[in-house]
C-alpha cells in the first residue's frame, strides 16, 4: 500500500473509531468517507442513473403470490408492526 493510501485510511479510522452516533445518524457520512478512504467512487445521487443499484435508500418492492405489491414506507411500517407483535407475543409468553 502506498503511503498516501495508508494515510487516507488512517485519517478515516481516527475520525470514526470514537463515534458515538447511531447507524441512522451517521451511515451516509461514514459510507461516503469510507469510499474516499478506499479511493473508490461514491454513489451517484439517487435517480441520476436509471437502474442504478449503488445508491442510498434503494427502493424495494415485495411481490406476493396473491399479486399484492408492497414498497417503500409500507414495507417499513409492515416490518415494524410484525416486530412489535412478535415482541408483545414473546413478552406475554414469559410472564
Amino acid at each position: 500500500m502506498k503511503s498516501e493510501d495508508s494515510q487516507r485510511v488512517q485519517i478515516f479510522l481516527d475520525k470514526w473509531k470514537g463515534s458515538q452516533g447511531n447507524e441512522r445518524a451517521n451511515y451516509q457520512g461514514f459510507f461516503l468517507e469510507l469510499c474516499d478512504a478506499l479511493a473508490v467512487d461514491r454513489p451517484a445521487p439517487k435517480g441520476s442513473i436509471t437502474g442504478d443499484r449503488y445508491c442510498f435508500d434503494q427502493d424495494i418492492k415485495i411481490f406476493n403470490k396473491d399479486g399484492l405489491t408492497l414498497s417503500g414506507l409500507k414495507i417499513l411500517s409492515f416490518t415494524v408492526n410484525v416486530i412489535t407483535f412478535y415482541l408483545f407475543f414473546i413478552s406475554s409468553s414469559i410472564s
